[in-house]
């Protein structure tokens, strides 16, 4: 393609001469070399039959185009309205399509400018070219028996926004007022005197979640502290703890401990209930999992159960941490000291407190739990510490229970905190909805694999 300026292609200015295309190629070509005679009819052939079929689709097209297009001349002087585009014209652009006429005017004629195209009078307020094809104009017939009835009282066309008015009424206003959660620590004391440690996220609700860790975990564990940030964001208080001999709170660790753990539970729900609030449910990551269930299976005064990643079989993993025949290890010394990789005792397992584990029988304890109770497992499809078949088996055994998979999700949920989250804050959102329902369980929830 050459260029205006130049009057050469970018590659004659290169090279010193056009390239060779099969245009330039002579079809009558006689040379030495009949391979060449023939390359240079082909190249010809081809250019031919593409000049056909474009030539054939033009004439489709305008065959097709002909049909609704009508002939139209104007005068000078006629009054025309005249279709204005706003992707057409900047002035335009920053208005609604929907608050823009299809058609603007009358204006009138002028001149006419070539076969198929006029100028025509605008306001000055309209700063755009007066010449438009006639494909964009139509004829404007006056009303003679009241001229102004097709008068509007819209704004000028030219006027794209404007704030020099003041309102004369507002038709209704809404103020949203966002609670501020404000982040404290309460000490609470189970039956035995000890202190349970615990952060209040307090948005100002009537309606609180209780929030419980793991094994050997805290309240600051990542999925815990991320949980409260979501119900706070919900305008629903939380309360986040330490059992007793974890994290900040006080006492001994024992192993085991489900049923005192469950204890210290009750503790704290009955701390809210004294304070005049709705516990509106508990959620238990890992063993705290199994803690809520225990809870939902001996008291029946929280209606809503989020168990995320509990085991169902206490029997297993034990001997991850205990090592090989631990029960016959246990026997003959009384203990098992598990050490730390540097060699450091970090507790000691007594038979009392192995015991307490392996009778826990958490099957029984979701067959306990009342029909009137929703109960939430969230399950991650790679937890490396509790396998998935734990999360099925609680489905088989609570009356009124909601199963949900997350792919790919590990034990901490450590890529999956905001998807966890979610299930968790929609299904306690919905418990009042669900508490009115009646029915099968099954019909109410359903499980999700």
């Amino acid at each position: 393609m050459r260029s205006e300026a130049t009057n050469q292609s970018p590659f004659e200015i290169a090279i010193g001469q056009q390239p060779l295309t099969p245009l330039a190629l002579a079809g009558d070509y006689k040379g030495r070399s009949p391979l060449a005679a023939q390359v240079a009819r082909s190249w010809n052939e081809q250019a031919d039959v593409a000049r056909s079929y474009l030539d054939k689709a033009g004439r489709k097209m305008k065959k097709w185009a002909d049909k609704r297009r009508r002939p139209k001349e104007y005068n000078l002087g006629d009054m025309v309205m005249l279709k204005l585009l706003p992707q057409q014209f900047k002035s335009f652009r920053k208005v609604h399509k929907g608050l823009i006429r299809r058609y603007e005017g009358p204006f009138p004629i002028v001149a006419k400018v070539g076969k198929v195209s006029y100028r025509l009078e605008l306001p000055p307020k309209l700063k755009i070219h007066p010449v438009f094809h006639v494909s964009l104009l139509k004829p404007h017939y006056d009303d003679k028996e009241d001229p102004s009835r097709g008068e509007s009282h819209r704004a000028p066309t030219a006027v794209v926004r404007s704030y020099d008015k003041e309102a004369e009424y507002v038709l209704s206003d809404k103020i949203e007022r966002r609670r501020v959660s404000q982040q404290r620590r309460i000490d609470i004391r189970n039956k035995h005197g000890e202190k349970l440690a615990g952060i209040l996220h307090e948005t100002g609700s009537t309606e609180i979640v209780i929030i419980c860790h793991g094994y050997r975990s805290s309240k600051d564990r990542i999925p815990m502290v991320n949980l409260a940030a979501a119900f706070e964001n919900e305008g629903i208080s939380a309360f986040r703890f330490d059992f007793a001999c974890n994290g900040d709170s006080e006492g001994s660790f024992q192993y085991g401990n489900y049923r005192r753990e469950a204890d210290d539970l009750h503790a704290v729900v009955h701390y809210f209930f004294a304070e005049k609030l709705s516990v509106a449910a508990i959620v238990g990551h890992s063993k705290g999992g199994n803690v809520v269930l225990l809870y939902a299976s001996r008291y029946n005064d929280v209606h809503t159960v989020v168990n995320v990643s509990g085991r169902f079989d206490l029997r297993r993993g034990i001997e991850g941490r205990l090592g090989k025949d631990f029960i016959g290890r246990i026997k003959q010394n009384g203990s098992i000291d598990v050490r730390n990789r540097r060699g450091k005792i970090e507790y000691r397992v007594t038979e009392e407190s192995l015991m307490d584990r392996l009778t826990t029988d958490m099957r029984a304890a979701c067959q306990s739990i009342q029909q009137n109770c929703r109960v939430l497992t969230i399950h991650g499809s790679m937890d490396e510490m509790v396998p998935i078949e734990d999360a099925m088996e609680f489905a088989k055994y609570i009356h009124n229970h909601r199963l949900i998979v997350i792919q790919r999700a590990d034990h901490e949920y450590t890529f999956h905190l905001d998807e966890l989250a979610s299930f968790v804050v929609d299904f306690v959102n919905k418990g009042s909805e669900h508490s009115l329902l009646s029915g099968r369980a099954d019909e109410i929830l359903r499980s999700r694999f």
